[in-house]
C-alpha cells in the first residue's frame, strides 16, 4: 500500500487497472518523490504515536499492541496530509 502522500500523486488513477504507462508513471514519482515520502509517512507515524502515548516511552509490548487492536492504523487514517 501506498502512503496517502503518493496516492495523492497518482490520481486520477487510483483503483483501475494499472497499465504499462501507469507503472511507468508510478515508478517515476517513487524514484523522484520517495525519499520525501518516506519521511512524511516517519513524521505521520511519529505524530499518530505522539497522540496515542504523548511523550511517555513506549514499550514493545504496548507498541505491539498498538498495532493489533488497529490504534495506529486509526490515528494514521485521520491525519491531513
Amino acid at each position: 500500500m501506498l502512503p496517502s502522500h503518493a496516492q495523492q500523486a497518482l490520481q486520477p488513477c487510483p483503483y483501475r487497472y494499472a497499465g504499462p504507462v501507469d507503472i511507468w508513471l508510478a515508478r517515476q514519482l517513487i524514484e523522484s518523490r520517495g525519499e520525501s515520502w518516506f519521511d512524511d509517512s516517519v513524521a505521520d507515524i511519529e505524530r499518530a504515536l505522539r497522540s496515542l502515548y504523548g511523550a511517555q516511552d513506549i514499550s514493545i509490548q504496548q507498541l505491539s499492541a498498538t498495532f493489533r487492536r488497529g490504534d495506529l492504523i486509526e490515528k494514521l487514517l485521520n491525519i491531513d496530509v
